[in-house]
């Protein structure tokens, strides 16, 4: 059980994690498959290894190698492509919460702020009702005086 699970771990530390490291998988295993492919030749054939005369290495074979390491280049490419893409949509959409955020944030202050300015402008008008009974009472007083 323990070895299973250590040796999923080792796989997961080996697996490549970035675009530049999948890319360099796929030209090492271009270049295991073609060195296998030549020492095959050259047990068969001990003569120019990359002859196209060879009996298992045919012209046809060696076009298919090439067109799989440009199809790997390409893979790797978009792959590449992909992560930055998405990594980018990534931060623009993180960047826009966080102005969206921030925005609400902004706006309960600011609505905080006209309330405290409403209640402090409520209580200026109440004290000056207030004072003006005042003054009215005073004259009402003076005038019976």
């Amino acid at each position: 059980m323990e070895a299973k699970q250590i040796k999923t771990e080792l796989k997961e530390l080996k697996r490549p994690k970035t675009p530049v490291q999948i890319r360099e998988l796929y030209i090492k295993r271009d270049l295991n498959e073609t060195v296998k492919q030549a020492k095959q030749t050259l047990k068969k054939n001990p003569g120019n290894v990359f002859s196209t005369k060879a009996p298992d290495m045919t012209h046809n074979d060696f076009a298919r190698l090439r067109i799989n390491s440009q199809m790997n280049r390409k893979r790797s490419f978009s792959a590449e492509y992909n992560f930055n893409y998405k990594e980018a949509h990534e931060t623009t959409r993180k960047g826009t919460k966080m102005y969206q955020q921030t925005h609400v944030e902004a706006k309960q202050a600011i609505m905080k702020e006209i309330e405290s300015i409403q209640k402090l402008n409520d209580m200026h008008n109440s004290a000056q009702r207030y004072m003006n009974q005042v003054k009215l009472n005073q004259k009402q007083m003076n005038v019976l005086d």
